[in-house]
């Protein structure tokens, strides 16, 4: 966790999650301009996401906790703007 260049076993890096999450985002960005498009995923494509939409280092994959089947809202532009709007919401789970 403390080198994203290091792949993990059997795995990939966490730089190769931010290349293939950023490819995958800019692509439905592009195919979708002003939708709005829910994508469900697992817990590192998701942190790959809020960490590219706040432009954080690669500490959030340490740093920040998403509970499962918590909800996160990230607005991407075809700018290149992006807000966080929500993170880790978990209210509709109680």
């Amino acid at each position: 966790m403390t080198d994203p260049t290091v792949p993990a076993v059997g795995g990939e890096s966490l730089s190769d999650v931010d290349d293939r999450v950023a490819a995958a985002v800019d692509r439905i960005v592009d195919s979708n301009p002003g939708r709005t498009v829910l994508v469900v995923s697992h817990v590192t494509p998701i942190k790959a996401t809020v960490r590219r939409a706040l432009g954080a280092s690669a500490d959030i994959y340490r740093t920040l906790h998403l509970d499962l089947a918590s909800l996160s809202v990230v607005e991407f532009y075809p700018d290149g703007r992006s807000v966080v709007r929500l993170v880790n919401d978990t209210h509709y789970l109680r």
